[in-house]
């Protein structure tokens, strides 16, 4: 098979859960990766979700593909952007964020998003990958949600053993990144800011009180 036709039958395989069907140009998904210097081979995993590098929790943003690689991970459809000739991507590689952990937001249970967010010095928000979903009324849709989270974890997963990989290939070579990743949070920590998003969501503190305790946690890792 061509890289064309295997990154075409990778993104068939890929489950789209909630998100709207979005057409995708594979061609230039592969002259994105190329551009990047990231070989298909290199490609360990994709999957539909959002993306935003703003630290907006209430943002509507459109379905893209997200596709991890061995030095980070290149968000993109492989369209041109509005009036444009060049391709609209995002590509952010493991060196340029120094933190990570996955975020839930809900709102009362009609619609949330399972999240992973990355962040630079101080707790700045660099990027957001997002998996959305939500419940029409009477309609249970646990086991969609659970999916959806399973996604975002599948995801996750894949990012840590990268990130862990590439930093015992550093550790092997006896040099080191002055910004590389820092291993992602402890499950203690993990443990602590899903308490602290579930106070939130039931309103025991403010969305501002959230964001500082999470900051606090994140930079004691």
């Amino acid at each position: 098979m061509t890289d064309t036709e295997e990154i075409k039958s990778l993104i068939a395989s890929l489950p789209a859960y909630f998100n709207a069907s979005v057409d995708i140009d594979a061609d230039g998904l592969l002259k994105v990766l190329a551009t990047e210097g990231v070989k298909f081979a290199d490609v360990l995993a994709a999957s539909w979700c959002t993306y935003n590098k703003w630290n907006i929790e209430s943002s509507a943003d459109a379905p893209t593909l997200v596709f991890i690689h061995t030095k980070g991970f290149i968000v993109s459809v492989g369209k041109n952007k509005f009036m444009s000739k060049a391709i609209k991507y995002e590509s952010i590689p493991f060196t340029a964020f120094r933190n990570y952990a996955p975020i839930d937001y809900n709102d009362q249970g009609k619609d949330g998003k399972f999240c992973i967010e990355f962040m630079g010095s101080g707790g700045v928000l660099i990027g957001r990958l997002q998996w959305r979903w939500w419940s029409k009324r009477f309609h249970n849709a646990s086991k969609e949600i659970m999916a959806v989270c399973d996604e975002r974890d599948r995801i996750l997963a894949i990012i840590s053993k990268a990130i862990g990989g590439q930093n015992d290939d550093v550790d092997a070579n006896n040099s080191t990144h002055n910004n590389k990743p820092e291993t992602p949070p402890s499950s203690s920590i993990a443990e602590e800011i899903k308490k602290l998003a579930d106070m939130r969501k039931q309103n025991i503190i403010t969305n501002e009180e959230f964001k500082l305790a999470k900051k606090q946690l994140l930079e004691n890792n």
